[in-house]
């Protein structure tokens, strides 16, 4: 290591409070590996001072793109927009045989370490080292022999990933700003700088027209997607993922199938399973397969109804142990009437979920206690559930919770019963089940895959 170099590390160093001597005897034990590039923050930009970067022998910052976006919703099937401009700037990188640089923490990270490995297209990955004192981190990277991570110095000025991306690379790709988002406040402070080009969609799903206004007036390029663009195929060996039922004769719809709620007077007691969005992946879909269908296929629909579908493909209802504090796999039911779960569909917004959607399937009470072990849920309070014997926890739920502002929740209102491991359908076809949805076109739609008996919630539009 040259001397000026060592120089000024020690002084950089002795920011910190650490002597000297301690990081001559760092440098002596452990010498940069071979092929590494050591770069000053401020030979990148006037914010990174003070900082250094240890780089990948074949890191070339000329050639480097940072693709970045304010954050996504969450049912990712359904941001097709986003998707498609993500593709076209995957498509522009590999055509110029350009690097993408990245980072954990960051909105698009995960999509682009994934496409960047189906397609091959080269992907440095930042890693921001603040936690450490700068010996310890010289100590630990400096023999780093990893060709795929750029390593980033600590500093007292903390920045955040995507600060030190727009930083270091010359292109940038925006696939989504919003009008609060700390992405888009930092983007406009980098739009005009001579030494970048920064790509903003036109689309106004993505960016607003003011945002797009205003950073077009300070230089940024437009960028607009012709028609049927194509995008960049990994190759033709894309898993395939779930599919929903779509039998090439449909099943003859029985004579009244679908029935008006207020016509449904059953003889029998039953309980009744609501079935909600489900966001990422289908049960035992990769989380490989689901990139894969997010980013080069037409994602399936993950809403209720289409939940309510996958079921009836499987034939059964799959346990789960979320939000149940014993971590056994339940199914949760409910019996409540029909007509009053139409009215107590809710939001939780400590939950991020709807509760009591007006899609699902519903069973006769006694079948699932005969067959399942049907068992109502026990409502009480932490003192009690820790006097329960581990055979009862299962079937415990906190009879109510305080939310901020004193907002109370009464669990019990939801008259839950609970059944251990999965509910699979009998083998014949039986009166034993029925589905529910909202609208009758719901029902139609569902009839086409099952002539179970369907109740529609809300018949008229």
């Amino acid at each position: 290591m040259n001397k000026s170099l060592l120089t000024s590390l020690n002084g950089l160093v002795g920011q910190g409070g650490t002597r000297s001597e301690e990081i001559n005897e760092a440098f002596s034990q452990s010498l940069f590996a071979p092929g590494k590039l050591v770069f000053r923050g401020d030979s990148f930009s006037p914010s990174l001072s003070g900082r250094w970067i240890i780089a990948p022998g074949q890191f070339s910052v000329h050639s480097s793109v940072a693709i970045v976006s304010s954050r996504l919703k969450r049912d990712l099937e359904n941001q097709h927009h986003w998707f498609e401009h993500l593709r076209s700037a995957l498509t522009s990188v590999s055509r110029r045989q350009q690097t993408i640089v990245t980072s954990t923490g960051t909105t698009c990270h995960r999509f682009l370490k994934h496409a960047a490995n189906r397609i091959g297209i080269p992907l440095i990955q930042l890693q921001m080292d603040d936690k450490f004192t700068v010996k310890e981190w010289l100590l630990g990277r400096a023999q780093d022999i990893s060709d795929e991570t750029l390593f980033v110095s600590p500093h007292s000025n903390l920045l955040t990933p995507d600060d030190i991306l727009l930083e270091l690379a010359p292109t940038i790709f925006a696939i989504q700003l919003n009008p609060n988002s700390g992405t888009f406040a930092r983007l406009r402070a980098k739009v005009g700088s001579a030494s970048k080009r920064v790509f903003v969609p036109t689309h106004p799903a993505l960016v607003p027209p003011k945002i797009q206004q205003t950073l077009q007036k300070r230089g940024a390029i437009s960028w607009h997607l012709l028609p049927h663009v194509e995008s960049t195929d990994p190759s033709t060996a894309v898993p395939s993922s779930l599919t929903l039922p779509s039998p090439a004769s449909p099943p003859r719809r029985r004579k009244k199938q679908i029935i008006k709620l207020s016509d449904w007077n059953p003889s029998d007691l039953f309980l009744y399973h609501c079935t909600r969005r489900r966001y990422g992946p289908w049960p035992e879909q990769s989380d490989d397969s689901f990139l894969d269908e997010l980013l080069w296929e037409q994602p399936t629909d993950r809403s209720p109804l289409s939940v309510l579908k996958v079921i009836l493909k499987e034939k059964k209802l799959r346990a789960s142990s979320s939000f149940n504090r014993s971590g056994a796999k339940v199914v949760s039911l409910t019996e409540c009437t029909l007509a009053s779960i139409k009215s107590k569909r809710v939001f939780r917004s400590h939950l991020s979920r709807w509760d009591f959607e007006p899609y699902g399937i519903g069973f006769q009470r006694d079948f699932l206690k005969s067959a399942f072990g049907a068992r109502p849920v026990l409502y009480g309070t932490d003192d009690q559930y820790e006097r329960l014997a581990d055979s009862e926890r299962p079937y415990f739920q906190k009879a109510a919770t305080i939310l901020a502002g004193s907002k109370k929740i009464d669990w019990s209102d939801e008259q839950e019963w609970r059944i251990l491991g999965d509910v699979v359908f009998p083998k014949k076809e039986t009166n034993r089940i029925i589905l529910f949805v909202s609208s009758m076109s719901d029902a139609n739609e569902l009839s086409s895959v099952t002539t179970k008996t369907i109740v529609v919630l809300n018949p008229y539009p």
